[in-house]
């Protein structure tokens, strides 16, 4: 199996290769957002990825830090509560998708980074 640092080099080298790739890339997680969508993934993980304290408690998946093959294992195989997706249901192909949209999405700023709340602070 490929490790995940060499998955990244051999993206970059095919990337210098051939730059019209990245238009490629950006179609991935145009097709993923799709698909997170179309599977219902937001609804325990909410509309950016960013989990739910609501019971059953969700966790945050994005960004995610997990690799791909992690990823894949916890969708496949969940925790409890959570329903499995097997191969039939979500292909290797769209679960890669989904993968590259919630690595995506950015984290969210820190509070002491949002102004409108340091200034509400400061008013009391």
């Amino acid at each position: 199996m490929i490790s995940y640092k060499l998955k990244n080099i051999i993206f970059i080298l095919l990337i210098l290769i051939n730059p019209s790739l990245l238009l490629a890339q950006d179609d991935i997680k145009g097709i993923g957002k799709k698909l997170y969508f179309d599977h219902a993934c937001w609804q325990c993980h909410g509309l950016e990825g960013q989990g739910s304290s609501a019971s059953p408690a969700t966790p945050r998946i994005a960004p995610t830090l997990y690799p791909y093959e992690v990823f894949s294992i916890l969708t496949r195989k969940p925790p409890p509560g959570m329903p499995a997706y097997s191969s039939k249901i979500l292909s290797n192909n769209d679960l890669l998708a989904i993968y590259e949209y919630v690595k995506s999405i950015p984290a969210p700023p820190e509070i002491e980074d949002i102004e409108i709340l340091n200034d509400l602070s400061k008013d009391y």
